[in-house]
């Protein structure tokens, strides 16, 4: 008897994760950022938005994000793109970049110090670089709508927000890589 119990109880605690994991989704399903700051008015003072790139050998998609972020419709904002002892190109891209567009600094990381993880210490070097009151940290990979930090500025600043979270549209790139990104979306969420 006390198998149908534990049976029973095994179910109806598998039943509550499924339902925990996708109410969430249910939830965000089609809820665009931009539906969300429709009606907000924009702010009288656009705060400065100090924007960190941590990269580490992103040679093959980082100048197509580096030009995304500096073209973005935000008032005031500045790129750091910190280079984290790449072996590729990425400093030289960063470094390119750079020369071209006023609002991207590139910075570059030759050695981690002892009890340091990479992508932690850069994205510490360009959070002390900053001279934004309001920082954006993003991977090296990702392109940017240009409306993306406007909209998002406009929400912080109407609701008085410490922190915001944005989640991303994904590109789709292969079958294991899609799977990889549905699993971390739905963990994410849950």
């Amino acid at each position: 008897m006390s198998w149908w119990i534990s049976l029973a109880a095994g179910w109806i605690l598998a039943a509550c994760w499924v339902t925990a994991g996708f109410l969430p989704i249910f939830f965000y399903r089609n809820k665009r950022f931009e539906g969300c700051t429709r009606t907000i008015p924009n702010p009288k003072h656009w705060p400065l938005v100090s924007v960190v790139v941590a990269a580490r050998d992103e040679s093959r998609l980082l100048e197509k994000s580096l030009r995304s972020l500096a073209a973005m419709d935000y008032p005031s904002f500045e790129v750091i793109a910190v280079n984290d002892r790449s072996a590729d190109e990425t400093g030289e891209i960063m470094d390119r970049l750079a020369k071209g567009e006023s609002r991207i600094r590139a910075i570059h990381i030759s050695e981690l110090p002892k009890g340091w993880l990479g992508k932690c210490h850069a994205l510490h070097q360009g959070a002390q670089r900053a001279a934004g009151e309001l920082l954006l940290f993003t991977d090296a990979d990702v392109t940017f709508a240009p409306e993306t930090l406007r909209l998002a500025g406009r929400y912080f600043v109407a609701h008085g927000l410490d922190h915001l979270v944005i989640f991303p549209g994904f590109s789709r790139r292969g079958y294991w890589e899609d799977a990889l990104k549905a699993y971390f979306s739905f963990s994410f969420l849950f």
